[in-house]
């Protein structure tokens, strides 16, 4: 059960696919600087698959403070992209 294998969610893998322009505004949302944003993104690249089976874990690190403001910003990036 290896990260971003295939089918799998990964979050960095898919947040590289949005256009730069919208990768922009999600960083600026949240409020990180780009390289502290990256690093938080790639820690967390595979939260949905380590809380799913977080029953297998003796101990789980999630950010739950950046995934809220990612999170948002995403929602709101989306929301301003399509004109809502």
């Amino acid at each position: 059960m290896g990260a971003g294998s295939a089918g799998r969610p990964n979050l960095l893998k898919r947040f590289t696919k949005l256009a730069p322009w919208l990768q922009n505004e999600i960083v600026r949302a949240v409020g990180l600087d780009r390289d502290t944003f990256s690093s938080e993104l790639a820690k967390m690249s595979d939260a949905f698959e380590k809380w799913r089976y977080v029953y297998e874990h003796d101990e789980l690190q999630i950010n739950l403070g950046f995934m809220d403001k990612l999170a948002k910003a995403t929602q709101s990036a989306a929301h301003n992209a399509v004109g809502a």
